[in-house]
């Protein structure tokens, strides 16, 4: 697997599949490790099979981002795929999350999710590290403005200096504000 994450002939993308966009076509949460000698690192976009421009939410490597707020996490998860269990789709996403309105039950549901896919182990520490905002994205503030959920954190590309409203718009139309609990 390592051959082909560092391969600089392709670019390996993880697709997790949301909602659909008209029909049989789907929009993606797609994930691309950029093989670039001097400018490696991950991109995460959404796409759509219809074509048309992704736009790009995150990036590590240079450190862009946060991409999804904790209540799209949990959105994105309990989407329906018939390749990905809801753990799996919450678990990849995870690294794109910053969120400074984490309940308080995350690190429990992270756990459980780690669990179910066959961590061991001390859980709870690597849970710790993957939430605490101090190795992360920090905590991003999410809020609502003209219609689209924006974030305000320093490097966030989910605000308008560095994305479109019409951008911002397709991102929200498949990762809608929900109202819930963090509890699985």
């Amino acid at each position: 697997m390592e051959r082909t994450l560092l391969d600089r002939a392709r670019w390996p993308v993880l697709s997790v599949r949301l909602a659909p966009a008209h029909g049989k076509w789907w929009r993606w949460l797609r994930v691309v490790n950029r093989n670039m000698p001097d400018d490696g690192g991950l991109d995460v976009l959404v796409t759509s099979d219809l074509g048309g421009s992704a736009v790009r939410i995150a990036g590590l490597g240079e450190f862009y981002g946060p991409g999804l707020c904790w209540e799209e996490l949990l959105t994105l998860a309990d989407m329906p795929d018939p390749v990905l269990s809801r753990e799996q789709r919450l678990l990849l996403a995870l690294p794109f999350v910053g969120d400074g309105a984490v309940p308080v039950d995350a690190r429990a549901v992270i756990a459980t999710a780690m669990r179910s896919v066959g961590a061991t182990g001390n859980v709870d520490t690597l849970v710790s590290d993957l939430v605490d905002p101090a190795q992360g994205w920090f905590a991003g503030m999410w809020v609502i403005r003209h219609g689209v959920r924006m974030c305000l954190a320093r490097h966030a590309l989910r605000h308008m200096q560095d994305t479109s409203l019409n951008e911002l718009q397709e991102v929200d139309l498949e990762l809608p504000p929900v109202s819930r609990t963090a509890s699985v």
